[in-house]
């Protein structure tokens, strides 16, 4: 790319992560006005950070060794050839993690108990259904890191990085509508700001 193409990319990078910023703050903002310092705020926090473990230690590498091997099969055995391992690596990983993610709906009580061992029977049934929905998204998160790795490295830099603000429009949706519906309602709709990022 043209300097000035490179310079204009860098300006709108700039700004969406700014955006992401603001908007990650936003949501925090929105579950302290709707959850407070309450056990609904504890509870939506351990549902959540399940999946995030997950996805968090094992996409982040995934995605950043996706980029250098893709480029070495491009360059040794053709654009055919490393969109088949593109193809093979999504696939590969969509089934692992839907696997890992029906074992931790399994074991989700034991997740849970290890991360907040002091909730009530009532408040650990709350977090045991969210945890459980929320699990669902981490084989679509994992698909999605390698995606965004093959946007960047096809240039397409701004689509890259934009997930976290829709991520976070549509969870400041639902802890803001959804959860006056319901507890189901709310993580059917977190859910969704989860797997959207798609």
């Amino acid at each position: 790319p043209s300097p000035m193409r490179a310079k204009q990319t860098s300006m709108i990078l700039m700004v969406v992560t700014v955006l992401a910023k603001v908007f990650g703050l936003a949501r925090e903002k929105a579950l302290a006005q709707f959850f407070g310092v309450s056990a609904m705020a504890d509870i939506f926090i351990v549902a959540l950070s399940i999946p995030m473990l997950f996805t968090n230690l094992l996409t982040g590498a995934l995605g950043t060794g996706f980029i250098p091997v893709y480029n070495e099969i491009e360059e040794e055995k053709g654009h055919v050839r490393a969109e088949l391992f593109t193809s093979n690596v999504t696939n590969t990983l969509a089934i692992f993690f839907f696997l890992l993610s029906l074992v931790a709906i399994v074991f989700a009580r034991p997740l849970v108990k290890a991360l907040s061992p002091g909730f009530s029977p009532q408040q650990m049934a709350t977090a045991l259904v969210m945890t459980r929905i929320f699990l669902l998204s981490i084989a679509v998160i994992a698909v999605g890191s390698i995606y965004r790795a093959y946007l960047q490295i096809h240039g397409r830099f701004v689509i890259s990085v934009l997930h976290p603000i829709i991520k976070n429009i549509f969870i400041i949706f639902s802890v803001a509508v959804l959860s006056k519906k319901g507890i189901l309602p709310m993580s059917l709709g977190v859910l969704f700001a989860l797997v959207i990022q798609f």
